[in-house]
């Protein structure tokens, strides 16, 4: 750029720094991938609960695309089953209060699927403080689930298998020490005759 100062024309050059914005930038990039490559679901909803951004993991854990999530409301995966015991009241009041909520959640895929997930769910603060979003990082545990609801049944029949085995045990000893008690009473009276 052509300049004239004190009569004389000059070409000035201006250059700005942009290595700030620049790693930004490349900060920015590099979250956004994690959250993309991610094998948690991760989704993003407004304070209302309205869903802004699911991640490819959430897609194909549920079933659903992102198009038909994108606007609606967590709520369409609740399975309303009877093992979900979720106090949704106190989940909402501790992330409006700014905290982190922790549980589990027996949810439904698009193909009606029953599945487990462990969430934790963060409120999202803009630079003054307030509460803008809600980050939900979630992981199916259906197979822990499983496994949980498989040692539970098996430690059910261990115990009826225990108490069949204590009654079997306590029935023979009285059927065997009833004949026995005979036996000896008849072995003391012989002994005794014996003796004289």
């Amino acid at each position: 750029k052509k300049a004239v100062i004190n009569g004389r024309e000059v070409y000035v050059e201006s250059f700005i720094d942009i290595s700030e914005r620049t790693k930004a930038e490349q900060e920015l990039k590099k979250l956004s991938m994690v959250v993309q490559e991610s094998p948690n679901s991760i989704v993003i909803t407004k304070t209302n609960g309205e869903i802004e951004y699911v991640n490819p993991a959430f897609e194909l854990i549920t079933g659903y695309s992102s198009e038909e999530v994108i606007g609606q409301n967590p709520r369409i995966l609740n399975a309303r089953n009877e093992e979900n015991k979720i106090d949704y009241k106190e989940m909402w009041k501790t992330i409006e209060n700014g905290q982190v909520w922790r549980g589990e959640f027996c949810n439904k895929k698009k193909n009606g699927n029953v599945f487990w997930e462990l969430a934790s769910i963060s409120p999202v603060k803009n630079s003054k403080g307030i509460i803008t979003h809600y980050i939900a990082i979630k992981d199916d545990i259906s197979n822990r689930k499983k496994s949980e609801s498989q040692l539970t049944i098996a430690k059910e029949n261990a115990d009826k298998a225990n108490k069949a085995k204590s009654f079997f045990l306590a029935k023979m000893s009285h059927e065997i020490r009833t004949p026995m008690n005979g036996i000896m009473g008849m072995t003391d009276i012989i002994m005794q005759g014996t003796e004289d």
